[in-house]
């Protein structure tokens, strides 16, 4: 986090991990966490990071991308990443983006119909107190 990070940095990072991750055999191209919160990163980068994940067949365990620039284009784009988890998301960090209620909404959905083969990626537990 707080790299100083924005779109193009980003994408070059990209183009590094993707070098990197490919020599791994798809079984160890997840990632436990990838923090890149507090910088400058917007709908471009985001969108380039998360087809770098698809092209890979990678998943994400925590995703920290709280206090960057991303928007509605970077909702959408995460949205999608949920909806066909190589490896569900255990935490995903949104806070203090530009990400409008329209893709606030497609997040949410994303999470509720998401699934691993048959069953629900990201089912909902009730806790009483």
């Amino acid at each position: 986090s707080e790299y100083g990070m924005d779109d193009d940095a980003l994408i070059t990072w990209c183009v590094w991990a993707k070098e990197t991750l490919e020599r791994k055999s798809p079984h160890d191209r997840n990632i436990s966490l990838l923090d890149l919160s507090k910088n400058a990163i917007g709908d471009r980068g985001c969108r380039t990071l998360v087809r770098l994940l698809f092209n890979l067949g990678a998943g994400v365990r925590i995703l920290k991308l709280q206090s960057n620039k991303l928007g509605r284009a970077s909702a959408f784009a995460i949205a999608a990443l949920l909806r066909s988890p190589r490896m569900p998301m255990h935490e995903l960090h949104l806070s203090h983006n530009f990400i409008d209620k329209e893709g606030a909404a497609e997040l949410l959905k994303s999470v509720a119909v998401a699934t691993t083969g048959e069953v629900p990626a990201y089912p909902l537990t009730w806790k009483r107190s």
